[in-house]
């Protein structure tokens, strides 16, 4: 993830099996980011799923300006990771911003 991430900003354990990717960008749009972070995650996770198929990733992509403190934007980020994980083992996938 370091490697593939780097030019983007750092990347910290945040738990067992957890990480917190903090962005250095803020000239691009929201969307623009989002969607540029979504396809990375994606060709992260194809690259993991090379060595351990049934490994996945979910993840929470939020704005440090959405919430009132690091705190709240780390429980924002949470909560969309876990639904993104409930999603996917859905049959029927809604992916939500």
């Amino acid at each position: 993830m370091k490697q593939r991430i780097r030019h983007l900003g750092e990347v910290f354990r945040h738990g067992g099996d957890e990480f917190v990717w903090v962005i250095n960008k803020t000239s691009s749009s929201n969307t623009n980011l989002n969607t540029e972070l979504t396809t990375i995650i994606g060709e992260i996770e194809k690259s993991i799923q090379e060595s351990w198929p049934t490994v996945g990733i979910s993840y929470g992509i939020v704005n440090g300006q959405e919430g009132q403190n690091h705190n709240s934007v780390l429980e924002k980020a949470d909560r969309l990771m876990y639904e993104h994980k409930v999603a996917k083992k859905s049959p029927i996938q809604t992916p939500r911003a």
